[in-house]
């Protein structure tokens, strides 16, 4: 049997240039595709961890709010009193505004903390939003002879104290810095929440239209009903909310 080798040949010259650029072609928007969604699933593992760190912090403050300790019970409450500056207006889908129409709400903040990414800050881990700085000889316990705003930060910082004690440590307790280069930190948490900060970091639509990354875990009352919301935000002066992250979730967060 004779074979035609010039035919073999022709039948096994492989693929063209053209061929060659179709294929190409296709891997690369099979590569574009798969890597969006992998942004996407990142990205949303990302908010639901950040979610489920919002929600525990939300469950540590019910408990504090049920305290036996009557000062720490009180300090949920403090912030409410007419005088207090740091107020914001919030909708019910969670985010802040302007507006004062329905649908919207007042909240104070209560407690603060720059996530780990701003650890080198004065205010790297959570704070009372009514600090102060003790004197000699104090231990934090409210005194007869306390001003009414002495009384109220101590009343708040104990919260504060008692949601941190809840919430994952049991070594939580109020502090400030010490040293010309504050370097010496002992706010609280400073132990137990050296690994604690935002997985999702991304910039955020804000109440002016620009974006904001977030900076502060804000932990505010509500002040229709007294409940806790959590919120992420940022510092600026003082600490401002960009969206609801516990209960009620922005869309951001969904």
């Amino acid at each position: 049997m004779k074979i035609d080798i010039n035919r073999k040949q022709k039948l096994n010259k492989g693929f063209t240039l053209i061929e060659l650029i179709i294929v190409m072609a296709i891997m690369a928007i099979l590569a574009s595709i798969i890597g969006l969604n992998v942004v996407r699933y990142i990205d949303m593992t990302r908010k639901q961890m950040d979610v489920q760190t919002a929600e525990h912090l939300y469950k540590a403050t019910q408990l504090a709010m049920a305290s036996a300790n009557d000062d720490a019970f009180n300090g949920w409450s403090v912030c409410e009193y007419a005088g207090y500056p740091a107020q914001y207006r919030a909708t019910e889908d969670g985010y802040p505004t302007s507006s004062s129409g329905a649908g919207t709400y007042n909240m104070r903040p209560v407690a603060w903390c720059r996530g780990i990414k701003y650890r080198n800050y004065e205010n790297s881990y959570f704070k009372a939003t009514l600090d102060y700085t003790p004197g000699p000889g104090d231990d934090g316990t409210v005194k007869p002879t306390d001003s009414l705003a002495t009384k109220r930060a101590k009343q708040q910082r104990m919260f504060t104290n008692e949601m941190l004690h809840c919430f994952m440590q049991d070594n939580a307790k109020g502090g400030t810095y010490t040293g010309t280069d504050r370097t010496n930190y002992t706010f609280d948490g400073a132990e137990g929440l050296k690994n604690f900060g935002f997985k999702y970091k991304k910039p955020i639509k804000d109440i002016n239209g620009g974006t904001r990354e977030p900076e502060c875990w804000i932990i505010y009352r509500r002040d229709d009903n007294g409940s806790p919301e959590i919120w992420i935000g940022y510092k600026q002066g003082s600490v401002r909310p960009i969206c609801r992250v516990y209960p009620d979730p922005a869309e951001e967060y969904q």
